[in-house]
């Protein structure tokens, strides 16, 4: 009972809805066209009912459109494209009933008005791909210009032209039930506007279709190829049909180049309708690959690979995730690195993704891979769960670069300070130490002069006492921050260190020349630090190699004694650089970006 009640539903739901009827009605109308027609006329003046490969072409561009633009408007999305599909298949059907012979009237008369629609219906399909309306002012102009143009030449031609006066008339030339009075003075203008109004169309579309692939983005090309290069090849063969009707206004299927022309005209107009089909499983497929994002990424993805998942799942390899920081109010990538707060514009769009009301993250895409809205909508509550829980992975990536910067700032800030006293004592009290030393003498020699002894000898006392404070000024000065490493550079400064070591150091290597500042006031306070760990344990000797390589400062010390080696490792960390440590033998990795 609950099953009968379950069909019952379904059934009366699937009545209801208007797409059911429209389906029905297509069905029908093809029916109708590839059954009807050849069923009760004893002949008909078309492109299909030449040949039986003409017939298929047209049936399969005819109801490949109409199917093409059902399959949109089921999938719900740009409603505008699915209704202008339909439509345009039905307009190129419609040359099929024109040439129903023995057919009703009225019907071959409608035929006569809806078919020309054609190419403008594919100029509006074109334009208004993107965001299911024509994008931009020209295109809107183009698609309203060519609606335009074919009305007025199809009117002119139902109400003032009768078929039987027409010399090059073909496929009817006896039915139009709503002519109001022929107008032969007409006739030699309408031979020249009907096919100039499809050549107009034609190029229009031709232009059109040209300026979206060239100003279209990698993703977004990509994108629109299934349907646009088809399109592309529709508005040449059209306009190839309208350049050869102002050469030969004779038409019909028993000319070789027209023939030829239909042909082309059917399949890349069939293909057209694959393009839309494809378009719209591919999107499917993109929804469902949101939908298992959580899964196929895993309890604990890798951080920064749920930007590519999500990515490959939108077919947009540029897309880009920014997650939001609340306790520091910024926004970082994958890597927990900062970055600008994004900005939609033309070819990028920018969607909030929310987990219970609190803002997770940004994503970025094309604007052509999805809508945002659709995205958001899509992702599902485990999708959003797995960008909820990167968040809070890459907010403590974030947290630990914000420390790594900070202890970077801190170490330089020391260096730099170190650096302003040694110039300060330098500058100040060992200069004025020094001028006091010369006065000193200054006074002895007089003291000697005037055989005052006793005070002579005081003064040499003070003389000497002076001297020595001057000297161990002068070593404090070199061990807070050594003048050599900021005039002469890193080498130097080492020879410099070496002369001065409590036990013998050898400096070899080839990196003769300067490097960042930064990077040889890590290198020298960390020898500095291996030296006196060498010293304190009786090392025998220590040598220190340096090399320059792939813009980053090796070293190596040899002799440096047992570990461990705190304070040298923390100075390595603070440069952002590597550590290895084998026995009494120390590697170091500064890099010199």
């Amino acid at each position: 009972m609950i099953r009968s009640v379950r069909v019952e539903s379904w059934v009366l739901g699937f009545l209801r809805n208007p797409l059911t009827w429209l389906v029905a009605v297509e069905v029908a109308f093809a029916l109708a066209t590839s059954v009807m027609i050849p069923a009760t006329a004893r002949w008909a003046t078309t492109y299909a009912g030449a040949s039986l490969l003409a017939g298929v072409a047209d049936l399969a561009a005819g109801i490949g459109l109409m199917v093409a633009g059902t399959a949109v408007l089921f999938h719900r999305r740009r409603p505008t494209i699915g209704i202008v599909a339909v439509l345009a298949g039905a307009a190129w059907l419609s040359a099929d009933w024109i040439g129903w012979q023995d057919g009703n009237p009225i019907v071959r008369t409608m035929a006569m008005l809806a078919a020309p629609f054609f190419l403008p219906l594919i100029l509006h399909l074109v334009a208004a791909y993107r965001s299911g309306a024509a994008s931009d002012r020209i295109s809107q102009l183009a698609v309203s210009i060519s609606y335009a143009a074919v009305s007025v030449v199809t009117l002119l031609a139902v109400l003032f032209r009768n078929p039987l006066t027409d010399p090059n008339c073909w496929n009817n030339c006896t039915d139009d039930v709503l002519l109001v009075r022929n107008q032969p003075n007409l006739q030699p203008a309408l031979e020249v506007a009907r096919p100039a109004s499809g050549l107009v169309v034609g190029i229009a579309l031709i232009v059109l279709v040209a300026l979206r692939l060239a100003r279209a983005t990698p993703t977004e090309r990509r994108r629109i190829y299934p349907v646009f290069v088809p399109a592309l090849f529709v508005g040449a063969t059209a306009t190839a049909q309208t350049v050869l009707l102002l050469a030969m206004p004779r038409e019909g299927p028993q000319i070789a180049q027209f023939a030829v022309l239909f042909q082309l005209r059917s399949w890349t107009a069939a293909l057209l309708a694959l393009g839309l089909v494809w378009v719209v499983i591919r999107d499917r497929r993109s929804r469902s690959a949101i939908a298992r994002l959580a899964r196929d990424l895993g309890d604990a993805p890798q951080p920064g690979s749920l930007a590519p998942a999500l990515g490959g799942a939108m077919n947009d390899p540029t897309l880009q995730v920014a997650y939001w920081i609340p306790r520091s109010g910024r926004l970082v990538d994958g890597a927990g690195q900062t970055v600008p707060a994004p900005v939609s514009g033309d070819q990028r769009t920018v969607t909030r993704i929310a987990r219970g009301g609190r803002t997770v993250a940004f994503v970025v895409q094309d604007a052509s891979s999805a809508d945002g809205l659709r995205l958001e909508r899509e992702m599902g509550p485990a999708a959003t769960l797995a960008l909820e829980n990167e968040r809070l992975r890459v907010e403590l990536l974030s947290q630990v670069e914000d420390l790594r910067a900070s202890r970077a700032r801190i170490v330089a800030k020391g260096d730099a300070e170190r650096a302003r006293l040694e110039r300060d004592l330098h500058d100040g009290g060992q200069q004025r130490l020094i001028l006091l030393l010369h006065e000193l003498g200054v006074a002895r020699e007089q003291a000697v002069l005037e055989r005052n002894d006793d005070l002579a000898d005081r003064l040499d006392v003070a003389r000497r006492e002076t001297s020595e404070l001057v000297s161990d000024l002068r070593e404090l000065a070199h061990g807070i921050h050594p003048a050599v490493l900021t005039e002469r550079g890193l080498r130097a400064a080492l020879l410099s260190l070496a002369d001065t070591a409590p036990l013998p150091v050898k400096v070899q290597g080839s990196a003769a020349g300067r490097f960042p500042r930064g990077a040889e006031e890590a290198a020298y306070a960390i020898v500095a630090s291996a030296l006196e760990q060498a010293a304190r344990v009786g090392s025998e000797g220590m040598t220190v190699s340096i090399i320059a390589s792939d813009g980053a400062l090796m070293i190596e010390i040899d002799g440096a004694g047992s570990g461990p080696f705190p304070h040298i490792a923390d100075r390595v960390a603070s440069a952002e650089g590597r550590l290895a440590i084998g026995g009494s033998t120390l590697e170091i990795w500064i890099p010199c970006a």
